[in-house]
């Protein structure tokens, strides 16, 4: 008794609804909120694929980010630190066509892509203010001046939680504030602001970093 042939797919038709499930739900690896996971949900897209690709939006910008991904991968081999899942991704983007073994990570590709430029955009960021930030300020002394909120996080450390707000001036000039509780400042505001300057430092990420304590928000100014 012959074995039936397992049934494949174009491989850029299979991307592009991958695209289009994940610009529909995000990305789910599993079932969530009444959701099925992005690899079911383009199997069954799949199904009726001339219909499923007559009601996308053209992605060929998408896919080609995708495809163009290759060559980063390349290096990665040729320098020995890809890893697995990139080996496979890597694999997949050579191939004319897939079958339903290779949908998982065809779903998958949206989200990488997606990670990879947050990460570039990141990069691009943190050289820019390496290239102009300076130190403010008189280590020790109050500092004042008007700011923009352009970053606000929580980490965790061994002493508990702690924010960190990151601020600019109009001469792009980085103010780091490390505080317990979460900043009362809303990301892209700008405020006037009185601080004192605990520290100069150069880091890997934005550069020359005046970091600041008891800072405390005056009048907005642009109110």
């Amino acid at each position: 008794m012959s074995k039936s042939k397992i049934h494949e797919y174009n491989l850029l038709d299979t991307i592009s609804i991958a695209v289009d499930v994940f610009k529909t739900q995000g990305y789910k690896k599993w079932e969530e909120d009444g959701k099925l996971p992005n690899k079911e949900v383009v199997k069954e897209k799949l199904k009726d694929m001339d219909k499923s690709k007559s009601l996308m939006p053209d992605y060929s910008t998408e896919i080609d980010y995708i495809f163009e991904l290759k060559k980063d991968l390349v290096f990665k081999k040729l320098a020995s630190t890809i890893t697995d899942y990139e080996s496979n991704v890597l694999e997949i983007l050579e191939k004319k066509n897939v079958d339903v073994r290779h949908i998982g990570l065809i779903a998958s590709l949206p989200l990488m892509a997606e990670n990879i430029k947050k990460k570039e955009a990141r990069t691009k960021k943190f050289e820019y203010y390496q290239e102009n930030s300076r130190h403010v300020g008189t280590i020790g002394s109050v500092w004042n001046g008007a700011v923009t909120l352009i970053e606000k996080t929580v980490k965790q450390s061994q002493f508990g939680e702690f924010w960190i707000a990151v601020f600019v001036n109009e001469q792009k000039n980085i103010i780091k504030w490390l505080t317990q509780n979460e900043p009362k400042f809303e990301i892209n505001e700008e405020y006037n602001v009185s601080a004192i300057v605990k520290d100069h430092k150069t880091t890997q990420w934005y550069g020359n970093e005046t970091v600041v304590k008891n800072c405390k928000k005056q009048n907005a100014t642009n109110n």
